[in-house]
């Protein structure tokens, strides 16, 4: 499996029609709707906005949808293009801009099949790692070796909170987490407290 980090754009036009495409990372679906909101006001001339995702969780979810495109010719063939691509946590979007001349349903699935593809042989890919959370509180006297745990088991902090005792919210690579777990018990008597997320 593959994923993004960064956003992407690309391109395709058909018949005077312009398709403009968008790679998002995306680390949940409750996100998608704020991503569409944000390219309708870029695009807002378009008359569709098509997307399709695929997010990895205990299984794939896939979802495509064709924003008043006749059925299956729109989401589909971004959907098609992720999987190609072995691509997860990503969400591929394309704004069409009507040029005057139907396409048809072949000519659709081919236009929005090329603008996704345009957008992802553009993104910086990267093979997935999948990773597990882990909320950890401690004292300030052990800051230095949660940091070396940290650092030794790839972690990679995605908040924290430093008041009276130290909070932080650690992603751990999953092959990782029986390691970083083990060690985190081994230093219970010492004050530390941790929840899997």
């Amino acid at each position: 499996m593959n994923s993004i980090s960064v956003i992407t754009s690309g391109f395709y036009s058909e018949k005077g029609s312009k398709f403009f495409s968008y790679l998002f990372p995306l680390s949940n679906q409750e996100k998608v709707p704020k991503i569409l909101q944000e390219l309708g006001n870029k695009h807002p001339e378009s008359r569709h906005i098509c997307y399709a995702y695929r997010l990895i969780g205990s299984d794939i979810i896939e979802f495509s949808h064709d924003s008043g495109e006749p059925g299956h010719s729109a989401g589909d063939p971004i959907l098609h293009q992720l999987k190609a691509f072995d691509l997860i946590n990503t969400v591929g979007i394309v704004a069409r801009i009507y040029g005057g001349t139907k396409l048809g349903i072949p000519g659709l699935r081919n236009a929005y099949g090329s603008a996704i593809r345009s957008a992802i042989e553009k993104a910086k890919i990267s093979t997935f790692i999948p990773k597990r959370e882990i909320l950890i509180n401690y004292g300030y006297e052990l800051e230095s070796e949660i940091g070396k745990l940290v650092h030794n088991y790839s972690g990679q902090i995605l908040n924290s909170s430093y008041q009276e005792t130290c909070s932080i919210k650690v992603s751990f690579p999953e092959k990782s987490i029986q390691e970083v777990i083990k060690t985190l018990v081994s230093m219970k008597f010492r004050g530390i407290e941790f929840n899997e997320l």
